[in-house]
């Protein structure tokens, strides 16, 4: 993005992409959290055919949450990748630098 950008326009978008991305941290920090203990843990600890499917993964006992919850980023992260790596937009930043 650097070279794509005029040097006097830089600041303001940077800021601009950068403000939403560290915005979106202490939220992630407060819903993991709360997505932890009172979500995953205890689902982890009953008896359904889900938490004994995500066993298979992650196993049982303390912690088990928490480890649903990377597992699912991780799957989230990966499709939102491939999804990124077929937009048009993103690729011909790559394509069209000055390098």
């Amino acid at each position: 993005m650097r070279t794509q950008i005029p040097m006097e326009l830089q600041g303001r978008v940077f800021s601009a992409r950068d403000t939403p991305q560290y915005m979106s941290i202490p939220i992630g920090y407060f819903l993991g959290g709360a997505l932890a203990d009172q979500v995953f843990e205890p689902l982890m600890f009953s008896d359904s055919k889900l938490a004994g499917y995500l066993s298979y993964f992650v196993g049982r006992g303390p912690g088990s949450g928490m480890a649903v919850i990377l597992v699912l980023l991780g799957i989230i992260g990966f499709i939102g990748c491939l999804l990124f790596r077929r937009s048009k937009d993103i690729r011909s930043l790559n394509e069209s630098s000055d390098f």
